[in-house]
C-alpha cells in the first residue's frame, strides 16, 4: 500500500520544519523532496491534460479521414456512372435515370463538407 502523493508532500513538509539538525541540511534536503514531487505532480498533471487534447485531435483527424474518403467515394461513384452516360447519347431527349442518379451522386460529393 502507498500514501498519495499529496499526504506524503505534507508530511515531508512537517518533518522539513520538525526534525532538529544542527546544519539545516536535513531538513533542506526534505524540503527539497517535496518541492520537487510536487513540481513533477504538476508536470504530470499538464501532461495528462496534453493526451486528452491529442486524443481528442485524433479522434477528429479521423473522423474527417473518414468523410473525406466518403466523399471520394461518391465522386468516384458519379465519375463512374457520367462515363457511362456520355456513351449513352441520352442528353437530346432528357437525362436518362443513370445520368440523373449520377447528377445527384455529383451534387451530394459537392455539398459535402470534408
Amino acid at each position: 500500500m502507498s500514501t498519495n502523493t499529496e499526504t506524503l508532500i505534507k508530511a515531508l513538509r512537517i518533518l522539513s520544519n520538525d526534525i532538529q539538525s544542527e546544519d539545516g541540511v536535513a531538513n533542506a534536503a526534505i524540503l527539497e523532496a517535496a518541492q520537487r514531487m510536487e513540481e513533477d505532480q504538476e508536470v504530470i498533471f499538464q501532461m495528462g491534460e496534453s493526451i486528452k487534447i491529442l486524443r481528442q485531435t485524433v479522434q477528429h483527424r479521423n473522423e474527417t479521414i473518414y468523410e473525406l474518403k466518403q466523399r471520394i467515394n461518391r465522386l468516384e461513384t458519379a465519375g463512374d456512372v457520367l462515363e457511362i452516360s456520355v456513351a449513352c447519347g441520352c442528353e437530346s431527349n432528357g437525362l436518362c435515370s443513370e445520368c440523373k442518379y449520377a447528377v445527384t451522386l455529383w451534387n451530394k460529393a459537392k455539398e459535402a463538407k470534408p
